[in-house]
């Protein structure tokens, strides 16, 4: 009887863990990590921590500061509809990398 228990609640588990589950879908952007297209994103963003607008903050007010520096319209387009949160692993960072990068191409009339 304790087995049958057991396996209930498992499988009772299993469904509250699908139903809860919630995947955010954000646009992705490529992005190669060679010095090329880092160099300047890394460039940009220290930039931007160091500006008065962002050097007083901390955690991800400071984060949330410098990408909106580094590029507006990239962050409303990648963080904007579902913000970062405090412990939360930052996988769309690669895109607003990508997205900078395309960015700054254009602005430059280069191509990739």
């Amino acid at each position: 009887m304790h087995v049958a228990r057991a396996g209930l609640l498992l499988v009772c588990l299993f469904l509250v863990n699908e139903v809860t589950s919630v995947v955010f879908k954000y646009k992705r952007y490529p992005f190669k990590r060679k010095s090329k297209f880092e160099r300047p994103y890394r460039r940009q963003e220290e930039e931007c921590e160091r500006s008065s607008d962002c050097n007083h903050l901390r955690g991800l007010d400071r984060v949330k500061c410098a990408r909106l520096c580094v590029s507006s319209s990239c962050y409303n387009e990648i963080y904007m509809p579902d913000e970062l949160e405090e412990g939360e692993i930052d996988v769309r960072l690669p895109s607003f990398k990508g997205c900078f990068t395309q960015e700054r191409a254009k602005a430059k009339g280069q191509r990739l």
